[in-house]
């Protein structure tokens, strides 16, 4: 009898464990977000629960909080002197929570303290035009395909253009003008299938697996910021668990990805890795083409970084933090003539192409706290970049005639620094600078339409120096007002020019809920580096190089932003933002063609260099407004609602008439949003819904009786430049996933792109065919992919 009711006892224990909502601990750090010193005795709270269970940071500034109930998760810190922040954060049952919590000063009104917004941005020099984007929002119930850039597609001031490619246009500006960094250096273009020239491409190399917040900036950059005109990325890498060893394997239809994580020496160092293999190369032999009905493509990346920590016992300052990182990403794309060769009646049935882009990038960072007031951040890296193209038309008779091919090999050595140093309480300074040896071996020939035979384009190797100091200030000269300013320069040796750009940026806290913001600064960009060097007849057959003394492209960005936030949560916390942000951005000493009458500008060129004489004559503006509300995650909700207004305008030279750029839609609106309910103590369901809109990109339309031409040379109505508009663009993408937490967890998720099967036009590939209306010609525009369900499962150990 006694064996019996001990068996009933072990097995009723067994049966309440198996019913207990799964725990996971979280634990992490506290710093301060200028000096990273760590700060003793703040305060972390998760908010969420019912018992609201807390605790305070040690010697350390580190803080452990066990036994926290899987599921999103709202965290709270707080410490005296320094604004509160609230978080939202996923446990996972099956992985610890490592965390760093990073504040800055207070502001404190009618003794109501400021809390700082969970989307603000890392770079407490960036407040305004900046947000921060974590590893958890690209695949908390958005349907983003886990990449950076189509999340970005998403968000306001940002243009969606394109389904299979992810070219960034902010506010109406080419995707050349944008700058990426990862743990604090300037990076080439990571993106497979990388356009050359210029910062778009098909999937960032970027693993969800690694990133930590990233900041995204769309104007008036702060002054660390340089050689960029629209945007810029600035790329964390997190750190691994150093602790114990942790497992991540995902698959789906886009490829097998596999992480892992784990201490080298435990508590002072570790590991985390990950590798991406696409499985669309084994699609493709199936018969399924993702991208276009002729083209097969393929990829893989790998991505890590190693961390390592030293710090005297008993020393709570005067920590040294090293990271050794690394990014690799290999992708090839090819694309048939028309099967068979007697179907080939057009000029697209008979094109083909290779396409494969290499990149690689390694680096090593360190960053040494030096005193409860100053740190110092050093950084080297080593990048290499190689991209080749060859376009053919292949006859009837399956005889292949290159019509151009280019080969691009571009690398780089950096070095960059920054000294932080806390003045006083008010007063804040940055300094430092970067330094970069270019390399360059670059190759084009392109098919001559009058001999038929190949001419020379480019043909250049050698190295030349980018240099770009800094200099920043953050001042709160009184309890409302803050001020960010300070100096970017930029030197380029190629051909020796150089500018000196002042930034400032200013925010006025009117109440705890109302926040009034200016911005100015001058940016400036150096040129994709081919245009320099491209060789152009100069009309005896001796070749020139016209375009090696173009000076930087340079732009004023101004922005007025008002932001409120609403639906109060507690007595200093509100659950809704709105954020109301007008800009004017006016671009000057922009390249465009020397002839006077040409429209030419060579911001409308979405790749490649060019391949005419220049000068930089040209001047443009961006007007418009950015309107955004955000509901901060809480209860398993969260949304992000976009609507951009904006004009963007162009002029080939003073005095000239203005013509519409090649991304002046007027009009872009997009959503983000997604719910989670808990369906059991161990599973929940995730929804998701991203819906982008633009009104459709300009074109150029064809002369109405033109002349006969080549397939090459389209005959385009130059003196209408982009008048004309493609139809609009409208996506709906549809997430649902369930998510099963235990001792090893589970998501099963299907992400429904263009859940309405609406193929939109490209507006940004379109391909002159001499035999449509009748012989005279006409625009044939490639039609972007309908309904693809992408289903994937993730299992984390």
């Amino acid at each position: 009898m006694k064996k019996h009711l001990t068996f009933l006892a072990l097995l009723g224990y067994g049966a309440l464990a198996w019913g207990q909502t799964p725990t996971q601990t979280i634990r992490g750090s506290v710093v301060d977000k200028y000096t990273h010193e760590p700060l003793i005795g703040a305060t972390v709270q998760v908010m969420d629960l019912e018992s609201m269970p807390g605790t305070v940071t040690d010697f350390d500034g580190m803080f452990v909080l066990e036994d926290i109930p899987a599921g999103y998760r709202t965290i709270e810190c707080s410490y005296v002197g320094y604004q509160k922040v609230v978080v939202a954060h996923l446990v996972k049952a099956a992985q610890e929570s490592v965390v760093e919590i990073q504040l800055e000063g207070s502001v404190t009104l009618q003794g109501v303290e400021v809390v700082a917004h969970s989307t603000a941005a890392v770079n407490p020099f960036a407040p305004i035009g900046s947000i921060s984007i974590s590893g958890e929002e690209l695949q908390g119930g958005t349907t983003t395909a886990n990449d950076l850039l189509r999340h970005a597609q998403g968000l306001p001031g940002v243009q969606p253009t394109r389904d299979n490619r992810s070219d960034i246009v902010i506010r109406g500006n080419s995707p050349v003008g944008m700058l990426w960094r990862l743990e604090g250096i300037d990076i080439p273009n990571p993106n497979h299938f990388a356009r050359r020239g210029s910062s778009g491409g098909g999937i960032t190399i970027f693993s969800i697996s690694l990133l930590d917040r990233t900041d995204f900036s769309t104007g008036a950059f702060s002054a660390e910021y340089g050689n960029a005109l629209s945007g810029v990325f600035d790329v964390r890498f997190r750190k691994g668990n150093d602790e114990q060893p942790e497992y991540t394997f995902r698959a789906g239809l886009l490829g097998l990805d596999l992480a892992a994580e784990g201490p080298i020496r435990k508590g002072k160092s570790s590991y985390l890795i990950n590798y991406r293999y696409s499985t669309l190369g084994i699609l493709n032999r199936m018969g399924f083409h993702l991208v276009g009905e002729r083209i097969d493509n393929d990829f893989q990346d790998l991505s890590f970084n190693l961390h390592f920590s030293k710090k005297k016992e008993g020393e709570q300052i005067k920590r040294t933090d090293f990271n050794f990182w690394g990014i690799s990403g290999l992708s090839a794309e090819t694309k048939s003539p028309v099967e068979p060769a007697a179907d080939r009646s057009s000029w697209g049935d008979k094109s083909a192409y290779d396409f494969t882009t290499n990149m690689g990038a390694t680096g090593l960072s360190l960053r040494r706290i030096l005193s409860a007031r100053s740190s110092l951040q050093l950084s080297m890296a080593v990048m290499l970049q190689d991209i080749l193209v060859r376009e053919d038309t292949v006859s009837e008779a399956n005889v292949a005639t290159t019509l151009n091919r280019e080969e691009y090999l571009n690398g780089r050595v950096s070095v960059a620094g920054r000294y932080n140093l806390k003045l006083s309480d008010r007063l804040r300074m940055q300094a430092g600078g970067f330094v970069s040896e270019l390399f360059y071996d670059l190759q084009w020939d392109s098919l001559s339409i009058v001999s038929y035979q190949p001419d020379t384009l480019l043909r250049e190797n050698g190295h030349t120096t980018l240099l770009q100091p800094f200099v920043q200030f953050s001042y709160q000269p009184a309890p409302r007002v803050e001020i960010n300013f300070g100096l970017h320069g930029l030197w380029f040796a190629l051909n020796e020019r150089g500018a000196v750009e002042p930034r400032i940026n200013l925010s006025y806290y009117l109440h705890p809920q109302h926040t009034l913001s200016l911005a100015y600064g001058l940016h400036s960009l150096t040129l994709p580096i081919g245009t320099y060097l491209t060789r152009i007849d100069d009309g005896q057959g001796q070749p020139m190089q016209p375009n090696r003394q173009l000076d930087l492209a340079r732009a004023h960005h101004l922005i007025a932003s008002y932001a409120f936030q609403f639906g109060k949560e507690r007595a200093d916390t509100y659950l809704w933002r709105l954020l109301v942000e007008g800009y004017y951005q006016r671009l000057y000493r922009v390249p465009v063609e020397s002839d006077p009458a040409s429209t030419y500008w060579m911001f409308n060129e979405t790749q490649g260099y060019a391949r005419v004489p220049l000068v930089s004559d040209g001047v443009g503006r961006n007007i418009g407004v950015d309107v955004s509300l955000h509901k901060f995650f809480r209860k398993g909700t969260f949304m992000t609602l976009g609507l951009s207004v904006f004009d963007s305008q162009y002029r080939p030279r003073e005095g000239s008439d203005w013509y519409s750029t090649q991304y002046n839609s007027g009009l872009s609106a997009s959503f983000l949003g997604g719910k989670i309910w808990k369906v059991s103590d161990f599973g929940s369901l995730e929804t998701g819904l991203k819906v982008i809109y633009n009104r459709g990109l300009p074109i150029t339309p064809l002369l109405e009786n033109p002349p006969v031409v080549t397939p090459y040379e389209p005959p385009e109505d130059d003196s209408r430049p982009y008048s004309q508009r493609i139809e609009p663009y409208f996506r709906p993408d549809l997430r649902i996933a369930y998510r099963r937490d235990r001792k090893v967890s589970w998501l099963l998720a299907l992400d429904i792109q263009n859940v309405i099967n609406r193929q939109n036009e490209d507006g940004l590939s379109w391909q002159y065919e001499p035999t449509l209306n009748g012989g005279q010609g006409g625009w044939e525009h490639r039609l972007q992919s309908g309904l693809t369900p992408v289903l994937s499962f993730q299992i984390d150990f």
